[in-house]
């Protein structure tokens, strides 16, 4: 039966996988990228709230992580359960604590608002069809270079190695909350949300001041005298037939990104969205800096670090596009669910 199910799920991912980036290629071929681009305002958080959440985060991972392997690190003893308990359940109340207590900062000092983290009471049933669709392209390639990957070194992911030795219920549901519920909050809301949320409003900014045609507009405007407008504004001009293929599309393509509507409070003022041509301009440098920092945190893993670094990729770039942070989370979980599973069906066969 375990076999049948594993089957089953290979195939019907498979399928689903190909399916997915068929539509992902057909529009590549229509020029247009991969998922349509939300804009939103840059969020309010600065480098010093950043670095202040990131520097008590790691802080409470590395007490949490130096109380459970100090002893067992020092010599070779097997592998104390008890402690590797005890630890995930200090990890795991201090994650979600230290995200709880960041999301109450932002929003009294830097007044943000729901929308700032990425969440859009309106869009979550289309997000989690995103996350899913998500989930189905980018699992197999992940799962097909971390197989490519285990084959040359072995991986050494601590709760694998606990549950191999221990596959206890306890054992078994610490490392569902650990794996499934926590990491994936805990970790899009810091690397994408946080950091390549901050990291985008830089660039955002820094396009805006450095744009030629302000300049030379500025340049050429003499003083106290209004400049001469010579055609519309590009964010100010009325929608045209894209609008409405953007809706047909919405509407029959579950991988498409909800469009925002001008009456959309997630859409940003037009003084603070980027240009036209930023809109379709995917912003690299945030994108690899956060998946690279995401993978380095895993690099006690192994040879995961590359699989993951494929994944966090695939993750910032869906970030950038919808700028909302529950499709994140649905790919993130689904793909930790996915583990865990595959690693109870070898255990039970």
């Amino acid at each position: 039966m375990p076999q049948l199910l594993q089957t089953i799920f290979v195939v019907s991912v498979i399928a689903g996988s190909a399916i997915v980036w068929s539509v992902i290629i057909s529009r590549w071929r229509r020029g247009l990228p991969a998922l349509p681009y939300q804009p939103r305002r840059p969020v309010p958080w600065t480098a010093v709230d950043l670095a202040l959440v990131l520097l008590i985060f790691l802080s409470a991972s590395l007490i949490a992580d130096g109380f459970g392997n100090s002893q067992d690190s020092l010599d070779d003893r097997p592998l104390d359960i008890d402690r590797l308990k005890l630890t995930l359940i200090l990890d795991t109340l201090i994650k979600l604590l230290t995200s709880i207590c960041a999301v109450v900062w932002v929003m009294i000092h830097r007044r943000a608002t729901l929308e700032d983290f990425g969440l859009v009471p309106s869009k979550i049933a289309a997000d989690v069809r995103l996350g899913v669709a998500s989930f189905v392209a980018l699992v197999v390639p992940v799962l097909l270079i971390q197989f490519v990957m285990t084959q040359l070194t072995p991986s050494r992911h601590p709760l694998t190695t606990a549950l191999l030795e221990n596959p206890d219920a306890v054992m078994w549901a610490l490392t569902i909350l650990a794996a499934v519920v926590t990491a994936p909050w805990v970790e899009e809301f810091a690397f994408r949300l946080l950091f390549q949320g901050w990291m985008e409003s830089v660039v955002s900014h820094y396009r805006r001041i450095s744009t030629p045609a302000a300049v030379v507009a500025d340049q050429q405007t003499p003083s106290g005298d209004e400049p001469e407008t010579t055609a519309e504004p590009l964010l100010d001009r009325p929608p045209v037939a894209t609008a409405e293929l953007a809706d047909a599309e919405e509407a029959i393509n579950p991988f498409a990104s909800p469009r925002a509507h001008a009456d959309d409070k997630a859409s940003p003022p037009a003084n603070e969205a980027e240009d036209e041509a930023g809109l379709e301009r995917t912003a690299w440098g945030p994108i690899v800096l956060s998946a690279t920092a995401f993978s380095l945190m895993h690099v006690a893993h192994g040879p995961d670090i590359v699989a993951l670094l494929v994944l966090a990729l695939g993750l910032g770039y869906l970030y950038q596009r919808t700028h909302r942070i529950l499709p994140c989370i649905i790919v993130h979980l689904c793909l930790n669910a996915t583990s865990v599973w595959m690693l109870w069906l070898s255990l039970v066969q």
